[in-house]
């Protein structure tokens, strides 16, 4: 458990530990969200206003745990917005995170060091205050946001944008959650909790428009189609 005040390690129903982290600036860091990666012993924190940090945990011979910062991303990084709301450590090592202001990131730490992408423009994001982030297996990332619920689709590469007129109850998501299993995510928003089939998803794909007739008036304005200057007709 992660707040205010620190991590609290819990056991059977007691505090085995507490640690409050440091910033990047080195104040004690106020956590807002927190994603574990146990392979690499790892905790990813997201600072009310400081940016991210990376956490290293491990555990003596008496199973009691110690931690260290290993190191913080901030706007020196690219994350353009450093009031974090929401972080998932995907198992495809990706780590994604939601902002207040700015959107959608996410980061991949290569040999060279972290990758800070924004995705708001390829999510063609609406709304960029991004309150939660979870996972659908290891197919597909969900985000909660102000402006409906976002998928991403990592073999296709593709985003879908869900809102009111797919079925929401409000388009102000605070929390989502995939039940990848019966094909399922559900949102939660200030009107109740919406059910939607993740199926549904794959066609929310804009039609692609052919024009093929031009009339005015009842007639048929065939040069319309083949012109290359902008038509332009009075009401």
């Amino acid at each position: 458990i992660a707040g205010a005040n620190g991590i609290f390690h819990i056991r059977d129903n007691k505090t085995i530990d507490n640690y409050h982290p440091r910033n990047a600036f080195g104040g004690p860091a106020f956590i807002i969200c927190m994603s574990l990666d146990e392979k690499s012993n790892t905790i990813w924190l997201g600072d009310n206003a400081q940016g991210i940090i990376k956490l290293k945990y491990s555990f003596d011979k008496n199973n009691r745990c110690s931690y260290t910062e290993e190191r913080f991303i901030t706007t020196k990084d690219g994350l353009t917005d450093m009031y974090i709301r929401s972080i998932l450590f995907d198992k495809r090592n990706n780590l994604w995170v939601g902002t207040r202001y700015g959107g959608i990131f996410r980061i991949n730490e290569t040999p060279k060091g972290m990758v800070v992408k924004s995705c708001n423009t390829e999510a063609r994001l609406s709304c960029t205050r991004v309150t939660d982030i979870t996972e659908e297996g290891s197919s597909a990332v969900w985000f909660a946001t102000c402006d409906g619920i976002y998928r991403f689709q990592h073999e296709m590469g593709q985003w879908s944008h869900l809102t009111t007129s797919d079925g929401l109850l409000n388009a102000e998501v605070f929390n989502v959650v995939a039940d990848e299993e019966n094909g399922f995510v559900w949102a939660l928003t200030s009107q109740g909790v919406t059910k939607i089939k993740t199926d549904n998803t794959n066609i929310l794909l804009p039609p692609l428009v052919t024009i093929t007739p031009i009339s005015v008036l009842g007639k048929p304005d065939s040069a319309a189609l083949f012109s290359k200057d902008p038509m332009v007709y009075s009401s």
